[in-house]
């Protein structure tokens, strides 16, 4: 009996020398867990400090992608206003053309018309013109013809002092005076109805001499005719001058008129789609800097989830499209979940052992 009890003795001695030992390197482990555990901790509160917890991080996720798509949203709205806004200058600017077309085609028939008056106005000079010349020789005619009868009076005149009682034959017959008005009426192509009467030249009631009087006072009246004809054409040559010299000036100011007109509304057009294009761009760069600072902080927090799931000993998942807002949240959301999973993992292994360790001392 005492050497069973002997051996069983040593036997419990060995076995508490065993479980000794195996506590002591349970201990050992636990301590070495209980600092990775602080380390992890220690991480994932400074991860909590840099994100706001993972319910934080998600929502801020969130809110960045609807952040990002409301401006999305606004930047494709402005956009296609943008695209109306020039659609619609476009057709002011098409219009603009049409009327400078309608302008221009305005003009060209204007001027026409104007070359048109122009090449009247030079035929009616040229006519007027050839009356003139037609009236200077007509009224040479009519000067050498009166001259050629003033020395015929002061012929017969100088007949008619020398011989006090000329005779019938001697004076011109009313035959003669008759051809001599013909043939002034031939030269000047102008009649005298008075002239032309039977009475004129009744021999009983008025001589030749008479006769001839009535022939240069007809001859003066056709010569003041005369004149008072050039008169005219010149007058009427020189308002026709200054008139031409009006309708140029006025067609010169309604052609500087139109082209200012157009050039107006041109510019104002242009400048008005322009200032409505840079506040369109500047509108859009403000939108486009917003969305470059949504995608620094997706970066950063995508940084800060991949550096606490590295820490963990986890690889991060890699979105397939990193541009596609529903692939960077599902990828956000599977490495939270992953780093949950890690982290109660490790906080399994820290209870069992804590378990196993208060087991052994409740044996002891």
């Amino acid at each position: 009996m005492g050497s069973a009890q002997q051996e069983r003795i040593e036997k419990l001695q060995d076995l508490i020398e065993t479980y000794n030992r195996k506590i002591e390197v349970e201990s050992r482990q636990v301590e070495a867990m209980n600092q990775e555990l602080e380390v992890t901790q220690a991480k994932v509160l400074d991860l909590r400090r840099l994100t706001g917890g993972p319910q934080s991080a998600v929502e801020a996720s969130r809110q960045a992608l609807k952040t990002r798509q409301l401006l999305e949203n606004r930047l494709e709205q402005l956009c296609q206003r943008l695209e109306r806004d020039i659609a619609s200058r476009q057709a002011e600017l098409d219009a603009v053309r049409a009327a400078i077309a309608i302008a221009d085609e305005a003009r060209v028939s204007a001027r026409r018309s104007a070359t048109a008056l122009q090449v009247a106005n030079q035929r009616e000079a040229g006519a007027a013109e050839e009356v003139l010349k037609s009236l200077a020789d007509c009224q040479g005619a009519d000067k050498q013809l009166l001259l050629a009868q003033a020395q015929r009076l002061e012929a017969m005149t100088a007949a008619g002092s020398a011989d006090s009682s000329p005779t019938a034959s001697q004076l011109p017959s009313a035959a003669q005076c008759e051809q001599l008005i013909s043939q002034l009426l031939a030269i000047t192509g102008i009649g005298d109805q008075h002239l032309r009467q039977p009475k004129t030249f009744n021999s009983k009631n008025h001589t030749s001499s008479e006769s001839l009087q009535q022939l240069v006072a007809y001859c003066c009246r056709l010569e003041a005719q005369n004149f008072a004809v050039f008169s005219s054409c010149n007058q009427a040559n020189e308002k026709l001058g200054a008139l031409q010299q009006e309708l140029e000036q006025l067609q010169a100011e309604a052609a500087a008129a139109e082209a200012q007109g157009a050039l107006a509304q041109q510019k104002e057009v242009i400048q008005a789609t322009l200032a409505k294009r840079d506040a369109a761009c500047k509108r859009m760069e403000g939108l486009r800097d917003k969305q470059v600072g949504i995608e620094r902080r997706l970066a950063l927090v995508r940084a800060g989830v991949a550096a606490a799931l590295k820490a963990l000993g986890v690889v991060p998942a890699q979105p397939a499209r990193p541009q596609d807002p529903a692939c960077v949240f599902a990828t956000l959301m599977e490495n939270l979940g992953l780093f949950e999973t890690r982290a109660r993992a490790v906080v399994a292994v820290y209870s069992t052992i804590l378990g196993k360790s208060g087991a052994a001392a409740n044996g002891l």
